[in-house]
């Protein structure tokens, strides 16, 4: 299932799951500012090292990072990640 590592207060994860709920995606999301240190630990691997970045992507062992993410871009997020 497809993970989605956010904060509360990130305009980029609300249109995140905005875009996943309309088009029926399953979805589980993941508060990384309430998570272990070993989720937060992750999601700054995935994002080659540095601090980490919401919305954070995974899906099936593939990980996608963006510090800024779009309506337009949320379909090719997904095709790229397998997810549709």
């Amino acid at each position: 299932m497809l993970k989605v590592y956010c904060v509360t207060w990130c305009p980029d994860c609300r249109r995140t799951f905005q875009y996943l709920d309309l088009n029926k995606i399953p979805y589980e999301s993941v508060d990384i500012e309430q998570s272990p240190k070993q989720v937060v630990d992750a999601v700054i691997q995935a994002n080659d090292g540095e601090e980490w970045v919401t919305p954070t992507f995974e899906n099936n062992g593939k990980w996608l990072a963006f510090r800024t993410v779009t309506a337009e871009q949320l379909p090719g997020i997904m095709k790229n990640l397998g997810v549709i």
